[in-house]
């Protein structure tokens, strides 16, 4: 399990219902600061991308989250870019079609990666916040969200929602087009962990697991393999029954892994069959 991305601070989450489909074809340039690697580069433009088309097509709405990438390799860090100021897109991107087409180019002394997509949009409404989720770094008790590791931290994930569910977490490397099944615990036999309303869960944690669940818990310490790697952590709830992705690559592996282009596959199947998931990204960094 290696890096991670941006401290994408997400209060909650919440219910979600479905107007209409949309497919679009879109670009964005994005301006790499000195610090940031290029595969890193074609990961932001491209999630760049996919939430300005949603924005174009459907707008934005007031929300309680926000987006910061945290650029800095040393204790003064600083910010390398924000979202739209305290708003939310309007819609979600649950499908891409075909493969993004990157180009990469020098311009004024500047680094460019520009990146082309086209997929599958659905508009949504958001009726009011329902779901918390946060990272938590080191510190299971910590009231705040830290998406910001150093080698060596452990990771912990607070979870409450006032509806029963079923969650599903994984952790996407794209630098080696894996996805890693963290949730549920790789010694649980179930498709997905069950959720509690009104609950207060602390994943990767045995201290914070209930009593029957100590035995399995499956807990992480960040790792990198270069000055600033980058991950994301993808969060998938809905209130309906859900299953894991097939893990065709598992064969005793800790955590599951699964190819990154069939858990996107799948992702998408499960989007466009249940109006009512929720799918929430945490990019996560890594420093040594």
């Amino acid at each position: 399990m290696r890096a991670f991305l941006i401290c994408f601070m997400v209060l909650s989450a919440v219910a979600i219902y479905a107007k209409k489909k949309v497919t679009v074809e879109c670009s964005y340039s994005f301006v790499v600061p000195e610090h940031i690697n290029i595969e890193q580069a074609k990961t932001i433009a491209l999630e760049r991308a996919k939430q300005k088309s949603i924005a174009d097509e459907f707008g934005t709405i007031v929300s309680q989250s926000t987006t910061t990438y945290l650029s800095s390799q040393n204790e003064k860090s600083s910010t390398a870019f924000t979202s739209i100021g305290n708003t939310e897109v309007k819609g979600e991107w649950i499908e891409t079609i075909g493969e993004p087409v990157y180009e990469v180019k020098c311009d004024n002394n500047m680094l460019i990666v520009e990146v082309s997509v086209k997929g599958k949009i659905r508009e949504i409404e958001r009726s009011r916040i329902n779901v918390l989720a946060q990272v938590l770094r080191n510190n299971a008790k910590s009231p705040n969200e830290e998406t910001d590791f150093v080698e060596g931290d452990d990771m912990f994930l607070r979870f409450k929602s006032p509806a029963d569910g079923f969650l599903l977490v994984y952790l996407i490397d794209r630098s080696e087009g894996k996805a890693y099944c963290l949730l549920p615990y790789s010694q649980s036999f179930d498709i997905a962990q069950s959720i509690e309303r009104d609950r207060s869960y602390v994943f990767f944690s045995v201290t914070d697991a209930a009593v029957e669940e100590k035995r399995i818990v499956d807990e992480y310490k960040m790792t990198s393999i270069s000055e600033m790697d980058m991950n994301d952590l993808v969060i998938i709830f809905s209130p309906n029954e859900i299953s894991k992705v097939n893990s065709v690559l598992a064969h005793q592996q800790l955590p599951r892994v699964t190819e990154l282009a069939e858990f996107e596959k799948w992702l998408s199947n499960i989007r466009v069959q249940d109006e009512k998931i929720q799918v929430i990204n945490k990019f996560l960094t890594i420093k040594k």
